[in-house]
């Protein structure tokens, strides 16, 4: 089917943005003209602006589908197999120089 209304409505809502970014824009314009100072966007805008993104994201997330949940492949093995990586074991660290017995201090031959 070429026209699908879930993209219709995401289309509709991304072109509501645009006119609330417009409108903010031409709000702009129009204060400057009198010399006032742009101190926070009109209430209008701001009900355009949450009307369009609630109509973007209702389209956006009925043209994704339906979430699938996320399956653990974690059940199958046990904490001890993930624990292990023989690629980062180091045998030959500084304790062969240390004394075995700090007491007596002699190390082991």
């Amino acid at each position: 089917m070429f026209f699908q209304f879930e993209s219709f409505v995401t289309f509709l809502g991304f072109c509501v943005l645009a006119h609330a970014a417009y409108a903010t824009i031409q709000y702009r314009h129009e204060l400057k003209l009198h010399g006032q100072e742009f101190e926070f966007v009109s209430s209008s805008v701001v009900v355009e602006l949450l009307a369009g993104v609630a109509i973007s994201f209702y389209g956006v997330l009925k043209v994704a589908g339906e979430l699938n949940p996320i399956l653990s492949s974690m059940t199958e093995q046990c904490p001890e197999q993930l624990d292990f990586r023989p690629d980062f074991m180091n045998v030959n660290h500084r304790s062969r120089a240390l004394p075995v017995n700090p007491l007596t201090n002699k190390k082991q031959s």
